[in-house]
């Protein structure tokens, strides 16, 4: 039994890499309410719409969608779902230490963001940070 216990820690490192990577496309939870994130007045009103900006990142143009993520997010730097899709599209177009970067703010700024610590999980994994992964998931 002993033997198992300590080999545990080294099988969920495969187990728990592979969930990030399946889950950093998986649908995001529900938007946090008013309660979950203050809200605030963007400054400029972006051209396209959060769902119209999900559909294309979903639908696969990733460039439009990258392009409409910024706006969102430069329009309201409190909206961490726009940030974790920005997060998400950079890591997709290989801009990762970016990625990292905006995720690891959003984190900062929300702790229990479950879907931010799942897209900076994938981004560090996908950079051959595994170990770093690991720690941010484990922690959501």
């Amino acid at each position: 039994m002993k033997s198992v216990l300590r080999c545990a820690p080294a099988l969920l490192l495969p187990a728990a890499c592979t969930a990030i990577l399946l889950a950093a496309g998986a649908v995001p939870g529900p938007r946090p309410g008013p309660i979950d994130q203050p809200a605030a007045q963007p400054a400029v009103r972006p051209r396209v719409s959060y769902e119209d900006a999900e559909r294309m990142a979903r639908g696969g143009d990733t460039l439009r969608a990258l392009d409409a993520f910024q706006a969102l997010a430069a329009a309201n730097p409190d909206d961490f779902d726009s940030r974790v899709w920005l997060g998400r599209l950079l890591t997709r177009v290989g801009r990762r230490a970016e990625a990292i970067d905006l995720l690891h703010d959003v984190i900062t700024r929300s702790p229990r963001h479950v879907d931010a610590r799942v897209a900076l999980g994938a981004a560090l994994l996908t950079s051959g940070r595994g170990e770093d992964a690991y720690a941010v998931v484990q922690d959501a």
